[in-house]
């Protein structure tokens, strides 16, 4: 559907061209020329706002970790962009799943880093369903401290545990 607006836009970018390079050298295709109007360009801005919306979409769906706060299951409105993506990408893809697995740090008993990452992966799912993503295509996991992405024991190691991961399923 795209490629078929690419190609009437350009269609029709050619023949205002030669339209106009026709009248520049012959008064008698003024009348011609003024039939077309502003709004015959206007496709032209359309399809490039819409272009630039596809890239930064795609630039949202690339996002498939999201990082929390210290103690926090949180959402930022950053979050909430990327989430709306993914709600949107499942909507037009009924055939997918998402799992949502919530990770934390180290700190803290294991039963309660559990709880931390189920409650972070429950916020994710939870926007997904005010999206209108039903709940029985996302399931939630929570690995708590069991899966680190970095092992050292400090602030920079730690804000990078404390993340929640999309995972895609196909599921007949």
């Amino acid at each position: 559907m795209l490629l078929k607006r690419i190609v009437t836009v350009l269609v029709m970018s050619g023949a205002m061209l030669s339209l106009i390079a026709c009248c520049e050298t012959s008064t008698k295709c003024t009348d011609e020329a003024t039939m077309i109007n502003s709004s015959s360009i206007a496709p032209v801005a359309v399809l490039a706002e819409e272009n630039m919306e596809v890239k930064e979409e795609a630039a949202l769906l690339d996002k498939k970790v999201l990082y929390f706060g210290y103690n926090s299951h949180d959402l930022t409105a950053e979050d909430k962009g990327i989430i709306a993506a993914h709600a949107k990408y499942l909507l037009e893809n009924p055939s997918l799943h998402l799992r949502v697995i919530g990770h934390t740090d180290e700190r803290g008993t294991r039963a309660y880093n559990v709880a931390l990452g189920k409650l972070r992966a429950k916020a994710i799912a939870r926007e997904l369903e005010l999206k209108g993503v039903p709940a029985d295509r996302i399931t939630v996991i929570s690995y708590g401290k069991k899966q680190p992405i970095a092992t050292k024991r400090n602030e920079q190691a730690w804000s990078q545990n404390r993340r929640a991961e999309l995972v895609y399923e196909t599921r007949n």
